[in-house]
């Protein structure tokens, strides 16, 4: 889908601010301080699911000082629309022996219907992980269960289309050091 500029700037105007940048900076280093005091004694894996979490996995890792490994996985649902499905692309998928007896993060930007992280932690239960556990940073209340649950989550959010601080709509806004909800018509 392509937009003009005029366009492009027409959704951030139809948008609410949802979270400043400082809120979102408070709550992620409250994580990295969680997830720090758990990995005394280990070096464990650091997934990044891709695109989405870039803007979070890197303010994440300013707060954590224990030595880490790092990957990522490229996974999606949503491929630049707004609709997505069941049934997940994978595009990359680290080693097998970069994963076997690891104990594993996966951080990603949003647990949505939770597809995504589902099917990723099912490659990871297949890839011999020790242990895995999920950093969102932000949880969608969906009002039903989902088939996943995340262990760390830094803020909650509306069933709305969201977008910023990593996050796209229609493969722009990623870059907003801001989250917003979209309130207007999303095309098909």
């Amino acid at each position: 889908m392509s937009f003009s500029y005029q366009e492009a700037t027409a959704i951030l105007k139809q948008s609410d601010l949802l979270y400043k940048e400082a809120q979102i900076l408070h709550q992620i280093k409250n994580i990295a301080q969680a997830i720090e005091k758990e990995i005394v004694g280990d070096i464990p894996l650091f997934l990044i699911v891709m695109n989405g979490a870039i803007f979070f996995f890197t303010e994440l890792l300013k707060h954590i000082k224990a030595p880490i490994l790092f990957d990522y996985i490229h996974v999606t649902r949503y491929n630049n629309t707004t609709v997505g499905s069941k049934n997940v692309s994978w595009h990359y998928k680290p080693e097998i022996k970069n994963i076997q007896g690891k104990n594993v993060y996966v951080i990603d930007d949003i647990l949505d219907e939770g597809y995504t992280l589902n099917a990723i932690c099912g490659f990871l239960q297949e890839a011999g992980a020790k242990t895995y556990k999920i950093a969102v940073l932000l949880d969608k209340s969906l009002g039903h269960t989902k088939p996943i649950a995340a262990d760390f989550v830094a803020l909650s959010a509306p069933n709305r289309f969201l977008f910023g601080y990593g996050m796209d709509i229609f493969g722009l806004h990623r870059q907003l050091p801001d989250i917003y909800a979209y309130n207007g018509n999303i095309p098909h």
